[in-house]
This record gives structure tokens, sequence and C-alpha cells, in this order.
């Protein structure tokens, strides 16, 4: 359950397989969270990311911002998989470049 103050974004894979979802508030760690658009389950929860999402143009990556630096999440569909550390900085963006 999110804090009725929080701050979410959203962004759907441009196939419309995954929905990811980021939350975040003053007193709540920021989160994100890939839904199954078809089941409505949740696939997968990041926490201390989030500030910041975007999906690849052909929605097999999602690039996420936290705290720590800038990530990627190669085939979010697999449960197992965790995002990996690109760039150990602060972000407030991300866009891929070319964007959709």
């Amino acid at each position: 359950m999110l804090p009725s103050s929080a701050c979410v974004s959203y962004n759907q894979t441009g196939y419309g397989k995954f929905l990811a979802v980021t939350a975040s508030n003053w007193s709540w760690p920021q989160q994100a969270s890939l839904y199954d658009v078809t089941t409505r389950e949740p696939r997968l929860t990041l926490p201390n990311m989030g500030g910041s999402l975007a999906w690849s143009p052909t929605g097999h990556q999602l690039a996420l911002s936290g705290p720590d630096g800038v990530y990627l999440l190669a085939e979010p569909g697999d449960p197992n998989r965790q995002p990996e550390k690109l760039v150990g900085a602060e972000c407030y963006n991300i866009s891929w470049n070319p964007a959709p």
C-alpha cells in the first residue's frame, strides 16, 4: 500500500506487456515495481530505485535511477534478473537515445 502523499510515476512497454511504476515520499523510501499487464500481478519490486525510469524502444530493457546511480534491467520479464549498475552518480531524468 502506498502512502497517500506518495509521488507516483509510470511507464508501459511499447509492446504492452509490462508496466513499471515508481513511488516515493519524503518519509518513505522510493521503489520501482514491475507489473504484468495481462495478469495485473507484480513481477518484481526494486527497493531504493525509481527516481526516473525509461523503457528501451524495444521494451526489453528498463533503465532506472536510484539515489546512488543509474541501473539497467535487461529482460524485465525474468523475475530472477537484477539490475546492473551502469553509473554511480545521482541522476534525475533518464531517456533513451534515440528517443522513440
